[in-house]
């Protein structure tokens, strides 16, 4: 006994016509009669009586039903929940990452509880640019990315942020330099190590043709307006780190960036008021147009594991 010849006879039973049972499951009402036959065949059992335009059940049909319908309705929800695990066996959730920064505290608890709670769903890590970063998230292939705002478009509605933490800028040096630093170092004394240094930057993004970091606002903020750094630009950020390792030059950093456990560099945190160009907001972006119940359940494990650590 087949799911369909079950199906057909339930629904033969309860409307006692073929007509509108082949009509219900779209087929032809010989096929319909060959399955009802073949289950009557196989039962050994006259199942209905069919005469003129009327169709009866027998007694034997109707103990088939009674018995029948419960085990159905199991039956059917037993096959739905296994193509819905089926579903979820071939699901994977991303999680994005800038090449050059380290993933929150919150978020690296929340990976953890999360693959515990959805062990069948493969839980992913990427590093890759912003901009790819960006092109992952709105086609689907990335289901959030731990990073900063600055490299979003934020206003124009394609995102939404959790926030995480409020970063400050940090001068990023070799060790060298770094242990004849006081740490935070005073905004005058970091201005002169920048007079002595070069200064490593990256850029914005890799949308094509390479743009510079908006250097106006570096100088507004750091009162930079008497003297013009010697800046290089890099495309890659972990050049960055390694020239910066390799006593080449100083960059700018946040503070969950690699240049954190880099045992050849320093971070220092810049005493500077927190303002435009002078700190980092960071926390998860996702798709505005994500609606997954996946994505809803990390973000809540996020802030689970941010609110334990807020108490």
């Amino acid at each position: 006994m087949t799911t369909t010849q079950m199906a057909y006879f339930l629904a033969l039973v309860e409307k006692l016509s073929f007509t509108a049972v082949a009509e219900l499951f779209y087929v032809t009402q010989p096929t319909l009669s060959r399955q009802i036959m073949n289950l009557e065949a196989e039962l050994e059992t006259q199942l209905f009586v069919r005469k003129s335009n009327t169709v009866t059940v027998t007694a034997a049909g109707m103990a088939l039903y009674d018995g029948l319908k419960p085990l159905y309705r199991q039956l059917t929800r037993l096959i739905d929940s296994v193509k819905r695990y089926e579903e979820l066996q071939r699901q994977t959730f991303t999680i994005g990452i800038a090449e050059e920064l380290l993933l929150d505290d919150p978020v690296q608890l929340a990976i953890g509880m999360f693959s515990g709670k959805h062990p069948e769903v493969n839980v992913s890590i990427i590093r890759t640019s912003y901009a790819k970063l960006q092109r992952g998230l709105l086609d689907g292939t990335i289901s959030v990315a731990n990073t900063i705002t600055s490299s979003f478009d934020m206003e124009g509605g394609k995102f939404e942020f959790l926030k995480i933490a409020l970063e400050g800028i940090y001068l990023a040096c070799p060790k060298e330099l770094g242990a004849a630093l006081p740490n935070p170092i005073p905004l005058e004394q970091f201005i002169e190590v920048l007079r002595r240094n070069k200064l490593l930057l990256g850029a914005v993004d890799d949308f094509g043709e390479r743009e510079t970091v908006p250097l106006a606002v570096f100088y507004e903020a750091f009162g930079l307006l008497d003297f013009a750094p010697d800046i290089q630009i890099y495309g890659s950020p972990l050049s960055i780190q390694s020239q910066v390792a390799a006593g080449l030059g100083i960059s700018l950093s946040n503070a969950s960036h690699l240049f954190a456990i880099d045992p050849k560099t320093s971070l220092l945190k810049i005493d500077v008021p927190p303002k435009r160009g002078t700190s980092y907001e960071k926390g998860l972006v996702f798709a505005a147009e994500n609606q997954s119940s996946l994505l809803r359940n990390f973000l809540e494990l996020v802030q689970e594991n941010m609110d334990k650590t807020a108490s």
